[in-house]
């Protein structure tokens, strides 16, 4: 009976929302003055990166600016986990086009809410809202023009069999000028399938998104003819099956001059399909909170201090019982066990929360490694690995990261319900604002992070005519150690150079110059992503192509802070730059 009644009465609270937040049939609602449209993304799933959902709002008022917020989901019962919300201000007579992103980590339900000048709309616009992928086994998603059919990719198997080729296939629904021009709209995809003809008609903020999630270990597909690769991956191209194979970062990219999806995906299945496959593998390898801080600690001995606490209960036990019975039976004064037990009590707990306090700290803790591809002339930077972080209090505004970071939360399983869950929301205002829940006192927060980002920072290099070459590090970070690969192959080191410094290199490096170069970058990226600050260490000439360097530095200036105040943080990365020599600067 107890859980009929419970049951009806969660319909009945269901109903009663419905009523009073009805959603409109339609993506576009009228509210006065302001229209609301959006557009409903490709697809019903997904099991890694972001969403994005993209809305035209509209402010007709000849003389009045309007403040919008727009939020998922659009009607909440009062169970949601996720909650993804933006501010912005729309000028009089204008129109703005507002982007939100949906992290995976749980359902929500669906439409999105409207907020205009601080008071909330009953009505909400029409929205499926997409829903992370609980099931078990391999799945990848993959991304294909409007200018190409569903059907074209109805694969027969021949001795593909081995292949698990579940595709979560989506048609874009508008033509690649209007596609996204921030990579996290595509970073959900494993593969994007194009022509070549849609990808030279792409405006150049729609180019440099998709070469941007390419280089975040993305694979990028061109059928019907050859596309020009940025400058920096040129030369790095192998012939294969007639198509030609670029690595590009951390991703790959596939042309070829076959314009049939599926004549070109049966003769190349093999290579394509794995590196499709390994697109996803690293989302697969997501850890639990109690795994992903043993791998990667964020400080030692962050567990509670039982055995002090233990003696101070044992203390309290002691003298609240017999001590107390005792004194006070020797002073024949046992009235005053009404006043001194609960004394005792509060003196105690005192105790346990200033001891437990100052065991720990009262500040946040953080560490930071990875591996930042720098491609000077491009001013672009493409960053893997891990960021976590421990605070014995719950950081008050949360956390911030750049719109451009793609952030993994290591909870066990695709989607964090499965764990028992905890409400977050995120707001896209004006940064990636992890407002509250992603990060809470004495639980480690471990994030995979993968970004893509403009930087002007630079390791300086010039090659002399003696066969030394000399640089100033601007990199942000004191290098430890640092090999340079000159235009002719050998490979010069150096150690321990402060910001800002200068040093002349002279000593050859044992180990000469490895032919495979760029091609050893995917295999950072199909792995959990720990490990590989160590590993390109280690081996440096396995990395280094003509023109190139591999610094070793004592933190890490292209991660995200993440916290604005930090007792501590420790950082370790290396950068892979590409060298642009001086007098040749933009």
């Amino acid at each position: 009976m107890r859980s009929l009644s419970t049951s009806l009465y969660k319909a009945v609270i269901i109903i009663a929302l419905l009523f009073l937040f009805p959603v409109v049939q339609g993506g576009a609602v009228e509210y006065d003055d302001v229209t609301v449209t959006v557009e409903a993304p490709p697809g019903s799933e997904f099991n890694h990166g972001y969403v994005e959902y993209r809305a035209t709002v509209e402010n007709r008022s000849s003389s009045r600016a309007h403040e919008v917020t727009l939020s998922l989901p659009g009607t909440s019962y009062g169970n949601d986990e996720l909650q993804v919300s933006r501010k912005v201000t729309v000028n009089a007579n204008s129109t703005l086009r507002v982007n939100l992103f949906q992290p995976c980590y749980s359902q929500i339900n669906e439409g999105m809410a409207v907020e205009i000048d601080g008071y909330r709309r009953s009505e909400t616009v029409r929205l499926n809202v997409l829903r992370p992928r609980y099931s078990s086994g391999p799945w990848t998603s993959v991304l294909i023009s409007r200018s190409m059919r569903e059907d074209d990719f109805e694969l027969e198997d021949k001795e593909t069999k081995t292949y698990d080729k579940k595709f979560g296939l989506m048609r874009a629904e508008v033509p690649i000028a209007e596609w996204s021009s921030n990579w996290l709209g595509y970073s959900r995809f494993d593969a994007v399938v194009v022509t070549a003809s849609d990808f030279r008609s792409a405006p150049v903020p729609v180019k440099t998104a998709l070469w941007q999630y390419v280089e975040c270990g993305g694979v990028l597909v061109h059928l019907g003819g050859r596309i020009e690769v940025p400058e920096t991956w040129k030369g790095n191209s192998r012939q294969e099956d007639g198509m030609m194979i670029n690595p590009a970062g951390f991703g790959l990219c596939f042309s070829a001059d076959n314009s049939s999806p599926q004549q070109f995906f049966q003769s190349t299945n093999h290579t394509l399909m794995e590196a499709i496959q390994n697109s996803n593998f690293p989302f697969e390898q997501r850890k639990d909170i109690e795994a992903a801080n043993n791998a990667f600690k964020v400080v030692e001995g962050f567990e509670v201090p039982v055995r002090g606490l233990f003696v101070l209960m044992l203390a309290f036990a002691v003298l609240i019982g017999p001590v107390n019975i005792i004194v006070l039976s020797q002073r024949k004064k046992r009235i005053w066990i009404l006043w001194t037990v609960p004394l005792f009590s509060f003196l105690t707990c005192v105790a346990v929360f200033l001891y437990a306090s100052f065991a720990e700290g009262w500040g946040a803790h953080a560490r930071y490694e990875g591996v930042t591809l720098l491609d000077e002339k491009n001013h672009r930077a493409t960053t893997l690995g891990w960021s976590a972080f421990y605070a014995s209090l719950t950081p008050g505004n949360g956390a911030h990261f750049e719109q451009g970071t793609d952030l993994t939360i290591q909870m066990s399983g695709r989607g964090y319900r499965s764990s028992g869950g905890r409400s977050v929301k995120v707001d896209w205002s004006s940064d990636q604002h992890l407002l509250y829940g992603w990060i809470v006192s004495r639980v480690p927060s471990h994030f995979m992070i993968r970004k893509s980002e403009t930087r002007r920072e630079r390791l300086a290099v010039q090659f002399r005519p003696d066969g030394s070459v000399a640089m100033v590090n601007g990199l942000g970070a004191p290098i430890k150690k640092v090999y340079v690969c000159k235009p002719d192959g050998q490979i010069l080191r150096g150690e321990s150079l402060a910001v800002g410094k200068e040093a002349v290199l002279t000593a050859e490096f044992s180990k000469g110059v490895s032919s495979r170069g760029a091609w050893e970058f995917r295999p950072l990226f199909v792995s959990d992503w720990l490990g590989n600050v160590s590993k390109m260490g280690n081996d440096p000439g396995s990395y280094l192509t003509p023109g190139s360097y591999l610094a070793l530095l004592d933190g890490s200036p292209f991660f995200d802070r993440g916290l604005e105040s930090l007792a501590t943080q420790k950082g370790e990365s290396i950068v892979l730059g590409f060298v642009k020599q001086d007098g040749n600067e933009n």
